[in-house]
């Protein structure tokens, strides 16, 4: 594992955090007005699960790794055919994550196998899920990405009995790769959101 990035990296890093935070609050912003206006009944339209991504084009080889991981994450969804789709999710993350992965703000993972689990409890939960990335930043050896979770809550999730209810929550995430794995994994999730739609807090509430 590598020591911190060189200040020049860092400042990188910072701009694109601030780009797509920037990005993450107005997309969020866009959908609650889109919800607000559908009409009942009306499907949610889905983009394309990897857009292309910004780029300067000399960094090939860190989207290349990150939509290995992700493109296998999302393989066997929706719906399963059946149980085997874990042992390939746990697969991918020991093809592209590595064993000392630093993580921040992630649910419930504290390292690789943690991480690896909520995964797959994840995907138990939701069996009818599919994540789509609205906008991949690719800068040196990080990759910035907004996504939007689409699924329905029919399996407990941890302490949370299933609800039935449908949920469509957003969120960004940065990973830094080095040597073919995902060194560093940062998450953004809006949990408030996600609460409410399972209607496990009032909807009224605000941060």
């Amino acid at each position: 594992m590598s020591g911190d990035p060189v200040p020049a990296a860092r400042f990188l890093r910072l701009t694109l955090l601030t780009l797509v935070l920037l990005t993450f609050v107005t997309q969020l912003s866009a959908d609650a007005d889109e919800t607000d206006n559908a009409e009942p009944g009306q499907a949610q339209q889905r983009g394309s699960i990897f857009p292309p991504p910004v780029s300067h084009g000399e960094d090939e080889e860190t989207y290349r790794v990150w939509k290995a991981y992700w493109s296998a994450q999302e393989a066997d969804f929706p719906f399963p055919p059946d149980d085997s789709w874990k042992e390939r999710m746990r697969a991918s993350f020991e093809d592209y994550v590595h064993p000392e992965v630093i993580l921040h703000n992630v649910p419930n993972s504290t390292d690789r196998d943690s991480w690896a689990a909520f995964g797959e409890s994840l995907g138990v939960a939701y069996p009818d899920s599919q994540t789509t990335f609205e906008l991949v930043v690719v800068e040196g050896d990080t990759v910035a990405a907004l996504w939007t979770y689409r699924g329905t809550h029919l399996k407990p999730l941890g302490d949370v009995p299933p609800s039935g209810k449908k949920i469509e929550v957003s969120g960004a995430m940065f990973s830094r790769i080095k040597d073919g794995k995902i060194v560093e994994h940062w998450s953004l999730i809006d949990k408030l959101s996600w609460l409410k739609q399972l209607g496990l807090i009032d909807e009224n509430t605000d941060m």
